[in-house]
């Protein structure tokens, strides 16, 4: 009986390369895993990888930002978002039949993520790396000047109160 436990292969998803950056604790039980940053200490109850690449390049102040070239994050799923983000379609586009028809056609294999996973992790990972490159600019940056085109959005409302 041990020798069958020995040769088990383990199954499921490779882990995400964010877990070196956290110290991975008790498991959910379905397949996540609670987490603490090794760097800040914050601890996530319900660890999932993109909350936790989202929270080392917005939130976490004591890591340097040069050692997250390495983490992996879905390649698909990312250009998946950036159209949708880029060309102003709702989220909840992603559950319409036809698009995922679309999709299904496009590559038979691929399975279409949940409209929450685009609204919130996905954009997360985003906005993370337009806070990236902002951080890259003003690191090189002396004199700065922002300026605003307009004061009010789209539906007419007031940016500036």
């Amino acid at each position: 009986m041990e020798k069958e436990s020995e040769t088990h292969i383990k199954s499921g998803r490779p882990q995400s390369g964010v877990w070196k950056y956290f110290d991975r604790g008790e498991s959910k039980g379905d397949g996540h895993w609670k987490g603490t940053c090794k760097y800040c200490k914050k601890f996530y109850p319900c660890a999932k990888p993109n909350a936790l690449y989202a929270h080392l390049v917005n939130n976490c102040k004591d890591i340097s930002k040069d050692n997250l070239n390495d983490i992996s994050i879905d390649k698909p799923l990312t250009v998946i978002s950036l159209a949708f983000i880029m060309c102003g379609i709702p989220f909840h586009v992603i559950n319409n039949p036809f698009f995922i028809n679309a999709l299904k056609i496009l590559n038979p294999n691929y399975i279409a993520p949940f409209h929450k996973t685009l609204s919130k992790q996905l954009l997360d990972n985003e906005v993370a790396k337009v806070n990236n490159k902002i951080d890259e600019i003003l690191e090189f940056t002396n004199n700065l000047t922002i300026s605003l085109n307009g004061w009010t959005v789209v539906i007419t409302e007031n940016i500036i109160k």
